[in-house]
């Protein structure tokens, strides 16, 4: 389980905060992580980040398509 206050962290990522090893570009997504708690972070800091901001997530995808 993801402490609170790592929580309450990740909820706030911004796209050019996400943590290290994690890229996202329009067309790709590449997360590197060492097990299933270093996964479920990451993930979820990208996963947050649209549902904050669904206008700024459509325009960082659909910008060079």
């Amino acid at each position: 389980m993801v402490p609170d206050s790592r929580a309450l962290e990740l909820v706030g990522t911004r796209f050019s905060q996400l943590p290290p090893r994690v890229e996202l570009c329009p067309a790709r997504l590449t997360i590197e992580f060492c097990g299933t708690e270093d996964f479920l972070e990451k993930f979820g800091a990208v996963v947050v980040r649209p549902e904050k901001s669904f206008e700024a997530t459509s325009r960082f995808i659909e910008h060079d398509a």
